[in-house]
């Protein structure tokens, strides 16, 4: 059966929204959890603003594994809070009701690691490893666990899914922000180069395609002339 827009409406009105809203409300409800999410908010925003103003600039390897390594840092904090929480390491034996807390915890430390390694060892492209690793996706990751674990959240399918939508959300206004900030002076005289450059190299492209049209549409009248006057030839001597 389709879905409908009604469905879908509903679905975001009745689901998402109210847990988005859950998780906003979080922070002020419990002092506790924004003073944890706080600095990586506003370390993530000025980050985002600096390559906004030095837009030609990369991330960097060291920077990436830097980044990844705060990751398993929040992991940490993470479950430091588990073991305060219940005085025992027990919790992560036999987790009981907090498992699905306990997963979501060790997923995190898990990814962590693993682009940690991935970073520190370059084996996986440099595009994809910068932005998976760069502070947005790292920090936003680790801010919206924070709020679930620390919050104490019950993990409902519908929470994960207002989580997602929560980090494209924070993602798309942190972009928009980067991509607005006035640029350097450097960056600046960098950009404009760089738009002449990739203009000149399309009007050649456009040169060079309509160049090869123009001598494919040469050689296809060639070859049918040439094919029709074998074909006059041929039946000119067979009616001889």
């Amino acid at each position: 059966m389709a879905i409908t827009p009604e469905q879908i409406v509903a679905f975001f009105r009745d689901g998402v929204l109210p847990s988005m809203k859950e998780l906003i409300l979080t922070l002020y409800g419990q002092p506790e959890v924004l003073w944890m999410v706080l600095p990586l908010f506003l370390s993530t925003v000025l980050i985002g603003l600096y390559f906004g103003r030095h837009k030609t600039e990369e991330l960097g390897w060291n920077t990436a594994f830097g980044n990844t390594v705060s990751l398993l840092w929040v992991t940490t904090g993470l479950i430091r809070f588990l073991y305060e929480k219940h005085q025992t390491w027990d919790i992560f034996i036999h987790p009981a009701e907090e498992l699905p807390i306990v997963i979501i915890v060790s997923l995190l430390g898990v990814w962590g690691l693993t682009l940690a390694l991935c970073n520190y060892y370059h084996t996986i492209p440099k595009l994809v490893s910068f932005f998976i690793s760069s502070s947005v996706p790292i920090n936003i990751t680790a801010l919206l666990a924070i709020i679930i674990v620390v919050g104490e959240h019950p993990i409902t399918k519908m929470l994960l899914i207002a989580s997602f939508f929560m980090f494209i959300f924070i993602a798309i206004i942190l972009a928009f922000l980067k991509a607005i900030w006035k640029p350097s002076k450097e960056a600046a005289l960098y950009i404009e180069e760089y738009k002449k450059q990739a203009a000149k190299s399309k009007e050649n492209r456009e040169k060079a395609f309509h160049h090869h049209v123009i001598q494919l549409k040469r050689y296809c009248v060639a070859q049918s002339k040439a094919t029709l006057i074998t074909v006059k030839k041929f039946f000119g001597a067979k009616k001889k």
